[in-house]
């Protein structure tokens, strides 16, 4: 009896030393961060155990497992033996994987990410990118950006409009309705266009009146290189077909009185440094050169065979008013005082034919500096004063009223 009561004693002054059945005693305080907790692998009283301790004891330890609610309970998602694959969800019901993502985990040079196949499939690294595209796409903003894609035809402006794209018929665009007016019909020129941008239009700016503008400085080039402000290059290689070609195609069209002008193509230079236009003549190039015509595109093989005319003149549907016109002050002054309005070595005729396509007279200075007259049918003047002899020659001018002086 005694030894009772002094457990009981004992026990009330120290209740640290109460104990779980067994044998264990209960502590009446634990260590932060703790649970009460066996984790000794067998039947064990209790102690205090950190969080990490149980879940490594009872579910595992491997470093970079994840901890995963599995269909049985808890479980871990141990890290995958492959290098680079990730964490994928398998949806609803299932379990997480790791899985190799599609593609490389680096790219090649210069390259973007895509899938050139025309179906669904991992993306490749493709240097340039294939849209496959039935219609045409848009890009607007304010004020109206417009730019249209068709195939491997690219339309700006107002021609991002055109709707015609496969019938060949009139757009919404300004360009074909205005050829629809014509007799060349909707498709004459936009209905085959590359490229084709449309100034002017409805919706676009006012100061839009400038379609497509080409220009180039040489500052940066070296040794003999060539600026181009723009450039046009046409191959009529058809042997089965009577096709022809333009390097180069200009058209103006006048449809109201405004008191303007309509001007299918101009050329313009300008030289700021003093003395380096020469006087060009018919054996010295100028280098400062309003237009310039030239036969055999600078190639010597495969063989270059004679061009037609330099300067063609003919009717398509009108007339002209005139041929050449030069206009008053527009040349200047050259070597002995003259105006050389038109310039050519000695020899080169000016002829006249006949509507059978024969010479039917001309004029031209022989090597000798004599100007000759030629005329199958003799020579015919019309006047009063018939050919004047310069002040010098004689003492005395003499003039014919019906004939020609053939000496003065």
């Amino acid at each position: 009896m005694r030894k009772l009561i002094a457990l009981l004693l004992l026990l009330l002054a120290n209740p640290a030393l109460a104990q779980f059945p067994g044998g264990g005693q209960t502590p009446t305080t634990i260590g932060n961060n703790t649970i009460m907790s066996n984790i000794s692998g067998a039947a064990a009283n209790p102690l205090p155990n950190t969080l990490t301790g149980i879940i490594d004891s009872a579910i595992g330890s491997t470093r970079g497992a994840l901890l995963m609610r599995g269909a049985s309970g808890w479980a871990l998602l141990v890290p995958s033996s492959t290098s680079g694959q990730v964490l994928t969800s398998n949806g609803t019901g299932a379990d997480p994987t790791y899985q190799t993502v599609s593609g490389s985990g680096t790219m090649a040079a210069n390259t973007i990410k895509c899938n050139p196949t025309g179906s669904t499939a991992a993306a490749q690294d493709c240097t340039t990118v294939i849209i496959a595209m039935a219609n045409k796409w848009f890009a607007n903003s304010s004020p109206p950006n417009n730019v249209q894609r068709y195939g491997d035809r690219f339309f700006i402006g107002d021609a991002a409009n055109y709707t015609a794209l496969s019938s060949f018929a009139c757009g919404n665009d300004w360009f074909s309705n205005f050829e629809g007016t014509t007799s060349n019909g909707c498709p004459a020129y936009a209905g085959f266009t590359q490229l084709l941008v449309e100034a002017g239009g409805t919706n676009q700016t006012a100061a839009s009146n400038l379609a497509i503008l080409g220009a180039v400085q040489m500052t940066n080039a070296s040794g003999s290189a060539a600026g181009l402000g723009t450039s046009g290059f046409a191959v009529n290689n058809n042997s089965g077909s009577s096709t022809s070609a333009w390097g180069m195609y200009s058209e103006c069209h006048q449809t109201v009185n405004n008191s303007g002008g309509c001007i299918a193509l101009e050329l313009d230079v300008r030289s700021a440094v003093s003395g380096y236009a020469l006087n060009p003549d018919p054996f010295q190039q100028g280098l400062i050169v309003g237009l310039q015509n030239a036969c055999g595109a600078e190639i010597s093989s495969p063989s270059t065979f004679s061009c037609g005319a330099a300067i063609q003149i003919l009717p398509n549907g009108g007339l002209f008013n005139a041929g050449i016109v030069i206009f008053s002050g527009s040349i200047n002054t050259g070597s002995g005082s003259s105006i050389s309005a038109i310039s050519m070595p000695t020899t080169y005729h000016i002829n006249w034919f006949s509507s059978s396509g024969n010479i039917a007279g001309g004029v031209y200075v022989g090597s000798g500096g004599r100007l000759n007259l030629d005329g199958s049918a003799g020579i015919t003047h019309n006047g009063t004063n018939g050919i004047t002899c310069a002040a010098g020659i004689n003492t005395t001018t003499f003039r014919s009223i019906n004939g020609i002086v053939t000496t003065c």
